[in-house]
């Protein structure tokens, strides 16, 4: 049994200065390519096994994640030196590399307290400055209340307006659910969505 492994995965990665989503071909992890190897050579096993009329689990191997292992082979598509000192050992978490719009609404829906707090106890907390560009960045788009004196206001946190709890279910980011949000208000949801689909492709 062989696996031939390219190494690559693609990864959600955010503009800082855009906020903009994008799916981006990078090399994976170790532990990554690791995981997906005893994946793969589980699938191929399971494959074989029901060319020959017997299901993985008649035979006795487990199908969930713990112990799919097999002999075999996996052959990487890179170089031994390359391997050693490029590849990265662990992935970027995704609260290092994804907007938090949808984290910190999540936070504010469930009363979790100001979103600064709650997220420096994360294992790999984001950077004030990515917490404060995103409340500024929710306060522009409505989702958070803005108080009427500026030198009162909180960089770090706000209340969640009707709007933000409405953005807070919506599986897409907070400009696009604005968009669909007021799509429906003004009885256009339809041309809304297509130009949302478009935004997003």
């Amino acid at each position: 049994m062989a696996v031939i492994d390219f190494c690559l995965t693609r990864t959600l990665v955010c503009d800082e200065d855009t906020n903009y989503q994008s799916l981006r071909l990078s090399w994976a992890s170790k532990t990554s390519c690791n995981q997906r190897k005893v994946e793969e050579e589980a699938q191929i096993l399971h494959s074989l096994l029901a060319v020959k009329g017997m299901p993985g689990k008649a035979a006795g191997i487990p199908t969930g994640r713990a112990g799919r292992v097999s002999r075999g082979y996996c052959y990487r598509l890179v170089h031994k030196d390359f391997w050693d000192n490029s590849i990265p050992d662990h992935a970027v978490p995704e609260m290092l590399r994804c907007p938090l719009g949808s984290t910190i609404l999540k936070v504010k829906l469930l009363d979790m307290g100001e979103p600064r707090a709650l997220l420096a106890t994360a294992l790999s907390p984001p950077s004030l400055g990515d917490i404060e560009r995103t409340i500024l960045l929710l306060k522009e788009v409505g989702a958070l209340a803005v108080s009427g004196q500026r030198e009162h206001e909180n960089p770090h946190d706000g209340e969640l307006t009707f709007l933000g709890r409405v953005l807070a279910q919506l599986p897409v980011n907070q400009q696009l659910g604005k968009l669909i949000v007021l799509g429906h208000v003004f009885g256009c949801l339809d041309e809304c969505l297509i130009i949302g689909k478009c935004e997003k492709e």
